[in-house]
C-alpha cells in the first residue's frame, strides 16, 4: 500500500485545497467541499488499511461494516449538497468529490 507521502509529499486535503484555491473558489465553498471528501474519502481509509490486498477480495468487509459506511456516505452527500448547517456544493460538485475521493482510494489501494 502507498502513502500519501509517496505522492509527492503533500496529503490529500493539502493537495485539494491547493487546486480549489487555485480554481479560486471562496472560503466556505472550500470548506463545504472538504467536509464532502472527508465523508467521502474517510470510509475508504478503513478499506485499505483491513487487508493487504485489493478491498474486494476475501476477507470481504461484512455487509455490517459496508452498510455502516455507505450510508453515512448518503447522509454525508445530502448534507453537503443542499447545505445542512454548511453552504450547499450541489450535485456536480458532489460528483467531482466522489470521483476525487475514488481516484485516491483505488491509487493508495495499489501496491
Amino acid at each position: 500500500m502507498h502513502t500519501t507521502e509517496e505522492f509527492g509529499g503533500r496529503d490529500i486535503e493539502q493537495n485539494l485545497n491547493f487546486i480549489l484555491i487555485q480554481l479560486h473558489f471562496s472560503n466556505a465553498m472550500i470548506q463545504s467541499l472538504v467536509f464532502a471528501n472527508l465523508v467521502f474519502a474517510g470510509h475508504g481509509t478503513i478499506y485499505n488499511t483491513r487487508i493487504d490486498d485489493w478491498f474486494w477480495k476475501k476477507n470481504h468487509p461484512s455487509r455490517l461494516l459496508f452498510r455502516a459506511t455507505f450510508s453515512t456516505r448518503v447522509i454525508g452527500t445530502l448534507i453537503a449538497v443542499y447545505g445542512v448547517l454548511i453552504p450547499p456544493i450541489g450535485w456536480i460538485y458532489a460528483a467531482y468529490m466522489w470521483a476525487y475521493a475514488l481516484a485516491w482510494f483505488v491509487l493508495l489501494m495499489t501496491k
